[in-house]
Protein backbone atom coordinates (compact mmCIF):
# COMPACT_ATOMS: atom_id res chain seq x y z
CA UNK A 1 0.00 0.00 0.00
CA UNK A 2 1.77 3.49 -1.40
CA UNK A 3 -0.11 6.77 0.14
CA UNK A 4 1.29 10.05 -0.65
CA UNK A 5 2.01 11.13 3.32
CA UNK A 6 5.08 13.32 4.39
CA UNK A 7 6.69 13.05 6.93
CA UNK A 8 5.32 14.10 10.18
CA UNK A 9 6.85 12.95 13.62
CA UNK A 10 4.45 12.59 16.88
CA UNK A 11 5.29 14.99 19.35
CA UNK A 12 6.53 11.96 22.07
CA UNK A 13 9.71 11.90 19.21
CA UNK A 14 10.70 15.77 19.13
CA UNK A 15 13.26 15.49 22.15
CA UNK A 16 16.90 15.94 23.34
CA UNK A 17 18.74 12.34 22.48
CA UNK A 18 22.10 11.12 22.71
CA UNK A 19 23.69 10.21 18.94
CA UNK A 20 23.72 6.47 19.85
CA UNK A 21 20.21 6.22 21.17
CA UNK A 22 18.41 4.17 18.88
CA UNK A 23 14.91 4.70 20.89
CA UNK A 24 14.26 7.37 18.63
CA UNK A 25 14.52 5.26 15.42
CA UNK A 26 12.77 2.88 17.01
CA UNK A 27 9.42 4.52 18.03
CA UNK A 28 9.06 5.99 14.48
CA UNK A 29 9.73 2.39 12.71
CA UNK A 30 8.40 -0.17 15.30
CA UNK A 31 4.88 0.90 16.47
CA UNK A 32 3.52 -2.19 16.68
CA UNK A 33 0.96 -1.39 19.65
CA UNK A 34 -2.79 -0.86 18.84
CA UNK A 35 -3.54 2.40 19.89
CA UNK A 36 -6.29 4.19 22.10
CA UNK A 37 -6.65 8.11 21.39
CA UNK A 38 -9.11 11.12 20.93
CA UNK A 39 -9.29 12.87 17.75
CA UNK A 40 -8.99 16.44 18.26
CA UNK A 41 -8.87 17.64 14.68
CA UNK A 42 -10.14 17.24 11.39
CA UNK A 43 -9.22 18.14 8.25
CA UNK A 44 -11.55 18.04 5.58
CA UNK A 45 -10.53 16.64 1.55
CA UNK A 46 -10.66 20.70 0.69
CA UNK A 47 -7.96 21.63 3.60
CA UNK A 48 -4.32 22.13 2.67
CA UNK A 49 -3.52 20.42 5.72
CA UNK A 50 -4.76 17.30 3.98
CA UNK A 51 -2.21 15.03 2.97
CA UNK A 52 -4.14 12.49 1.37
CA UNK A 53 -6.54 13.99 -0.75
CA UNK A 54 -8.66 11.22 -0.72
CA UNK A 55 -10.83 11.57 2.91
CA UNK A 56 -11.33 13.53 5.84
CA UNK A 57 -8.01 13.18 8.13
CA UNK A 58 -8.06 12.93 11.73
CA UNK A 59 -4.94 14.68 14.79
CA UNK A 60 -5.45 12.05 17.50
CA UNK A 61 -4.05 12.28 20.58
CA UNK A 62 -3.42 9.19 23.01
CA UNK A 63 -1.47 8.84 26.26
CA UNK A 64 0.96 6.56 25.94
CA UNK A 65 3.87 6.09 29.15
CA UNK A 66 2.37 9.00 31.03
CA UNK A 67 2.72 11.28 28.06
CA UNK A 68 0.05 12.75 25.65
CA UNK A 69 1.35 12.13 22.07
CA UNK A 70 -0.40 13.07 18.87
CA UNK A 71 -0.69 11.15 15.30
CA UNK A 72 -1.62 13.84 12.88
CA UNK A 73 -3.28 13.16 9.51
CA UNK A 74 -4.58 9.73 10.32
CA UNK A 75 -7.40 8.27 8.01
CA UNK A 76 -9.90 5.99 9.25
CA UNK A 77 -10.69 2.71 7.77
CA UNK A 78 -12.73 2.23 5.18
CA UNK A 79 -15.44 -1.12 5.73
CA UNK A 80 -16.17 -2.58 2.03
CA UNK A 81 -13.12 -0.52 0.61
CA UNK A 82 -14.58 -1.12 -2.86
CA UNK A 83 -15.48 1.51 -5.76
CA UNK A 84 -18.90 0.33 -5.96
CA UNK A 85 -18.93 -1.04 -2.26
CA UNK A 86 -17.99 1.19 0.40
CA UNK A 87 -19.28 2.56 4.28
CA UNK A 88 -17.87 5.77 5.10
CA UNK A 89 -18.28 8.02 7.76
CA UNK A 90 -17.16 11.11 9.72
CA UNK A 91 -16.06 11.52 13.14
CA UNK A 92 -16.49 14.28 15.46
CA UNK A 93 -13.55 16.24 17.25
CA UNK A 94 -14.55 18.07 20.82
CA UNK A 95 -15.68 21.44 20.70
CA UNK A 96 -12.58 22.46 22.25
CA UNK A 97 -9.99 20.64 21.02
CA UNK A 98 -7.23 22.53 22.80
CA UNK A 99 -9.02 21.78 26.34
CA UNK A 100 -8.64 18.31 25.63
CA UNK A 101 -4.85 18.92 24.42
CA UNK A 102 -4.35 20.42 27.52
CA UNK A 103 -5.80 18.28 30.19
CA UNK A 104 -3.58 15.41 29.33
CA UNK A 105 -6.66 13.01 29.59
CA UNK A 106 -9.05 11.14 27.43
CA UNK A 107 -11.82 11.57 30.31
CA UNK A 108 -14.61 14.36 30.06
CA UNK A 109 -14.61 15.15 26.28
CA UNK A 110 -16.77 14.72 23.78
CA UNK A 111 -14.53 13.51 20.46
CA UNK A 112 -14.76 10.50 19.23
CA UNK A 113 -12.42 7.77 20.77
CA UNK A 114 -10.49 5.34 18.45
CA UNK A 115 -8.45 2.43 18.14
CA UNK A 116 -5.50 2.88 15.95
CA UNK A 117 -2.55 1.22 14.28
CA UNK A 118 0.52 2.13 11.98
CA UNK A 119 1.24 0.64 8.77
CA UNK A 120 4.44 -1.00 8.87
CA UNK A 121 4.92 -0.14 12.38
CA UNK A 122 5.57 3.65 10.67
CA UNK A 123 4.22 5.98 13.20
CA UNK A 124 3.47 8.91 10.05
CA UNK A 125 1.26 6.40 9.09
CA UNK A 126 -1.23 5.67 11.62
CA UNK A 127 -4.87 3.95 10.48
CA UNK A 128 -7.94 4.52 12.93
CA UNK A 129 -8.91 0.96 12.57
CA UNK A 130 -12.24 1.78 14.72
CA UNK A 131 -13.61 3.08 18.15
CA UNK A 132 -14.48 1.75 21.82
CA UNK A 133 -17.71 2.82 23.33
CA UNK A 134 -17.54 6.60 24.59
CA UNK A 135 -17.34 6.38 28.89
CA UNK A 136 -19.67 9.50 28.88
CA UNK A 137 -22.75 7.60 26.62
CA UNK A 138 -25.25 6.46 29.05
CA UNK A 139 -28.13 5.71 26.88
CA UNK A 140 -27.74 2.33 24.47
CA UNK A 141 -25.47 0.03 26.58
CA UNK A 142 -25.41 -3.69 26.34
CA UNK A 143 -27.11 -4.71 29.66
CA UNK A 144 -28.58 -8.34 30.38
CA UNK A 145 -32.32 -7.29 30.29
CA UNK A 146 -31.61 -6.14 26.51
CA UNK A 147 -30.25 -9.80 25.46
CA UNK A 148 -29.19 -9.96 22.35
CA UNK A 149 -29.12 -6.64 20.70
CA UNK A 150 -27.76 -4.21 18.56
CA UNK A 151 -27.83 -0.64 18.84
CA UNK A 152 -26.10 2.49 16.66
CA UNK A 153 -26.67 5.88 15.95
CA UNK A 154 -25.48 8.55 13.26
CA UNK A 155 -26.15 12.32 13.72
CA UNK A 156 -29.24 12.05 15.16
CA UNK A 157 -30.62 8.69 13.25
CA UNK A 158 -30.82 5.83 15.66
CA UNK A 159 -31.29 2.22 14.91
CA UNK A 160 -31.74 -1.01 16.81
CA UNK A 161 -32.38 -4.05 16.55
CA UNK A 162 -33.91 -5.84 19.82
CA UNK A 163 -33.44 -9.60 21.19
CA UNK A 164 -37.06 -10.52 19.70
CA UNK A 165 -35.61 -9.49 16.07
CA UNK A 166 -37.79 -6.30 15.69
CA UNK A 167 -35.98 -3.13 14.23
CA UNK A 168 -36.68 0.66 15.16
CA UNK A 169 -35.60 3.29 13.14
CA UNK A 170 -35.94 6.84 14.90
CA UNK A 171 -34.67 10.49 13.64
CA UNK A 172 -34.22 12.60 16.24
CA UNK A 173 -32.78 15.22 14.03
CA UNK A 174 -29.47 15.94 13.54
CA UNK A 175 -27.37 16.33 17.21
CA UNK A 176 -24.59 17.77 19.16
CA UNK A 177 -21.41 16.47 20.08
CA UNK A 178 -23.21 15.15 23.52
CA UNK A 179 -26.46 13.52 21.77
CA UNK A 180 -28.49 15.73 21.99
CA UNK A 181 -31.57 17.02 19.09
CA UNK A 182 -31.10 19.86 17.46
CA UNK A 183 -34.84 20.09 16.13
CA UNK A 184 -37.08 18.48 18.26
CA UNK A 185 -39.91 19.50 16.70
CA UNK A 186 -38.44 17.57 13.77
CA UNK A 187 -37.81 14.99 15.20
CA UNK A 188 -39.55 11.38 16.50
CA UNK A 189 -40.20 10.12 13.18
CA UNK A 190 -40.17 6.31 13.45
CA UNK A 191 -40.10 3.11 11.48
CA UNK A 192 -40.50 -0.06 13.06
CA UNK A 193 -40.67 -3.55 12.23
CA UNK A 194 -41.85 -5.88 15.45
CA UNK A 195 -41.33 -9.30 15.79
CA UNK A 196 -44.73 -10.18 14.30
CA UNK A 197 -43.39 -9.17 10.74
CA UNK A 198 -45.72 -5.84 11.26
CA UNK A 199 -44.67 -2.51 9.99
CA UNK A 200 -45.68 1.10 11.38
CA UNK A 201 -44.35 4.12 10.01
CA UNK A 202 -45.18 7.04 12.47
CA UNK A 203 -44.52 10.67 12.69
CA UNK A 204 -45.31 10.91 16.10
CA UNK A 205 -47.71 13.88 15.97
CA UNK A 206 -51.16 13.27 17.50
CA UNK A 207 -54.28 14.46 17.87
CA UNK A 208 -55.84 16.02 14.81
CA UNK A 209 -52.20 16.00 13.18
CA UNK A 210 -51.39 12.62 13.63
CA UNK A 211 -49.80 10.81 10.53
CA UNK A 212 -49.29 7.53 10.10
CA UNK A 213 -49.01 4.14 7.63
CA UNK A 214 -49.51 0.84 9.63
CA UNK A 215 -49.26 -3.03 7.93
CA UNK A 216 -50.42 -5.24 10.25
CA UNK A 217 -49.41 -8.67 9.26
CA UNK A 218 -51.31 -10.21 11.99
CA UNK A 219 -54.50 -8.99 11.31
CA UNK A 220 -53.53 -8.43 7.45
CA UNK A 221 -54.59 -4.64 8.11
CA UNK A 222 -53.32 -1.39 6.57
CA UNK A 223 -53.74 1.83 7.79
CA UNK A 224 -53.51 5.34 6.97
CA UNK A 225 -54.26 8.63 8.08
CA UNK A 226 -52.67 12.21 7.43
CA UNK A 227 -53.45 14.99 9.30
CA UNK A 228 -53.39 17.14 6.17
CA UNK A 229 -53.72 16.08 2.54
CA UNK A 230 -53.45 12.36 0.98
CA UNK A 231 -52.22 12.45 -2.66
CA UNK A 232 -52.45 9.12 -4.86
CA UNK A 233 -51.26 10.05 -8.38
CA UNK A 234 -51.00 6.90 -11.48
CA UNK A 235 -49.92 7.47 -14.58
CA UNK A 236 -52.27 4.58 -15.85
CA UNK A 237 -54.74 2.73 -13.46
CA UNK A 238 -55.69 3.01 -10.14
CA UNK A 239 -57.56 -0.48 -9.00
CA UNK A 240 -59.88 -0.13 -5.45
CA UNK A 241 -61.53 -3.72 -5.06
CA UNK A 242 -62.52 -5.26 -1.86
CA UNK A 243 -64.43 -8.11 -1.14
CA UNK A 244 -67.27 -6.66 1.30
CA UNK A 245 -67.90 -2.91 2.11
CA UNK A 246 -66.15 -0.01 0.73
CA UNK A 247 -67.08 3.18 2.64
CA UNK A 248 -66.26 6.55 1.42
CA UNK A 249 -67.04 9.68 3.91
CA UNK A 250 -66.14 13.31 3.79
CA UNK A 251 -67.28 15.67 5.93
CA UNK A 252 -66.73 18.29 3.06
CA UNK A 253 -67.37 17.47 -1.06
CA UNK A 254 -66.71 14.66 -2.88
CA UNK A 255 -65.69 15.25 -6.56
CA UNK A 256 -65.61 12.61 -9.35
CA UNK A 257 -64.18 14.16 -12.56
CA UNK A 258 -63.86 11.68 -15.37
CA UNK A 259 -62.38 12.48 -18.62
CA UNK A 260 -63.69 9.90 -20.90
CA UNK A 261 -67.10 7.82 -19.41
CA UNK A 262 -68.57 7.16 -16.11
CA UNK A 263 -70.07 3.58 -15.15
CA UNK A 264 -71.88 3.14 -11.57
CA UNK A 265 -73.18 -0.16 -11.45
CA UNK A 266 -75.02 -1.96 -8.58
CA UNK A 267 -76.06 -5.67 -7.91
CA UNK A 268 -78.60 -4.71 -5.71
CA UNK A 269 -80.61 -1.38 -4.62
CA UNK A 270 -78.96 1.67 -5.74
CA UNK A 271 -80.13 4.73 -3.51
CA UNK A 272 -79.11 8.15 -3.82
CA UNK A 273 -79.85 10.50 -0.95
CA UNK A 274 -80.01 14.50 -0.51
CA UNK A 275 -79.89 16.86 1.84
CA UNK A 276 -80.07 19.26 -0.42
CA UNK A 277 -81.43 20.14 -4.54
CA UNK A 278 -80.37 16.86 -6.96
CA UNK A 279 -79.19 18.50 -10.36
CA UNK A 280 -78.09 16.21 -13.54
CA UNK A 281 -77.20 17.93 -16.69
CA UNK A 282 -76.56 16.11 -19.96
CA UNK A 283 -77.49 16.44 -23.78
CA UNK A 284 -79.48 12.99 -23.58
CA UNK A 285 -81.09 11.68 -20.93
CA UNK A 286 -82.56 8.17 -21.05
CA UNK A 287 -84.14 6.08 -18.34
CA UNK A 288 -85.20 2.50 -18.41
CA UNK A 289 -87.17 0.35 -16.03
CA UNK A 290 -88.39 -2.95 -16.52
CA UNK A 291 -91.22 -2.67 -13.83
CA UNK A 292 -92.74 0.34 -12.11
CA UNK A 293 -91.59 3.89 -12.33
CA UNK A 294 -92.81 6.12 -9.31
CA UNK A 295 -92.63 9.86 -8.85
CA UNK A 296 -93.69 11.37 -5.73
CA UNK A 297 -93.83 15.07 -5.19
CA UNK A 298 -95.63 18.43 -4.04
CA UNK A 299 -95.41 19.65 -7.55
CA UNK A 300 -94.00 18.00 -11.03
CA UNK A 301 -92.89 20.83 -13.72
CA UNK A 302 -91.75 20.08 -16.84
CA UNK A 303 -90.74 22.24 -19.58
CA UNK A 304 -90.07 21.24 -22.87
CA UNK A 305 -90.89 21.97 -26.17
CA UNK A 306 -92.31 18.55 -27.04
CA UNK A 307 -93.74 15.98 -24.67
CA UNK A 308 -94.06 12.54 -26.01
CA UNK A 309 -95.76 10.14 -23.75
CA UNK A 310 -95.64 6.87 -25.61
CA UNK A 311 -94.62 5.35 -29.15
CA UNK A 312 -95.62 8.11 -31.57
CA UNK A 313 -98.71 9.42 -30.04
CA UNK A 314 -101.31 11.94 -30.79
CA UNK A 315 -101.94 15.46 -29.56
CA UNK A 316 -103.09 15.51 -26.09
CA UNK A 317 -106.33 17.66 -25.15
CA UNK A 318 -106.06 20.72 -22.76
CA UNK A 319 -108.21 22.22 -20.32
CA UNK A 320 -110.63 24.26 -22.71
CA UNK A 321 -110.26 20.94 -25.15
CA UNK A 322 -114.85 20.27 -25.92
CA UNK A 323 -116.23 17.27 -26.40
CA UNK A 324 -119.56 17.01 -28.69
CA UNK A 325 -121.26 13.90 -27.68
CA UNK A 326 -124.17 12.14 -29.54
CA UNK A 327 -126.25 9.67 -28.15
CA UNK A 328 -130.10 8.93 -27.01
CA UNK A 329 -131.29 9.12 -23.81
CA UNK A 330 -130.23 6.92 -20.77
CA UNK A 331 -127.30 5.43 -23.40
CA UNK A 332 -123.99 5.61 -23.28
CA UNK A 333 -122.33 8.83 -24.87
CA UNK A 334 -119.69 8.54 -27.29
CA UNK A 335 -118.23 12.27 -27.95
CA UNK A 336 -115.50 13.45 -30.08
CA UNK A 337 -113.18 16.25 -29.11
CA UNK A 338 -113.04 19.28 -31.64
CA UNK A 339 -110.00 21.03 -29.88
CA UNK A 340 -108.18 22.45 -29.10
CA UNK A 341 -105.58 20.29 -28.82
CA UNK A 342 -101.35 20.17 -27.28
CA UNK A 343 -98.62 21.03 -29.90
CA UNK A 344 -95.77 20.07 -27.07
CA UNK A 345 -97.81 16.99 -25.30
CA UNK A 346 -98.52 13.57 -27.73
CA UNK A 347 -99.97 10.79 -25.88
CA UNK A 348 -99.56 7.46 -27.58
CA UNK A 349 -101.26 4.10 -27.09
Amino acid sequence: MSINYRPILPSSLLEIRKADDMSFTNKLSENMSLRLGVVIEIYEVDNKENVSKLTPEYDVMTIENDNTVKYKNCMAIDSLGGIADYFTKKLRKPKDSKKVRDSGSLKNQNGSIVLMLCIDGSSEQAIILGAIQHPDRKNGKLTKELGHHMEGEFNGLNWKVDKDGALTITFKSATDNDGKAKDTKTGGTTLKIDKTGSVDVNTNLTGDGETYIRMDKTNKDVGLKAGQHIGLTAKKNVGLNADAKINIKAKADILADAGGSFTAKSGGPFNITSEGPVSIKAPDLKIAVDNMCQIKASTVSISSPSIMVGDGGTPAVILTTQALGVGNLGMPVISTFIGPFSSSVFIGS
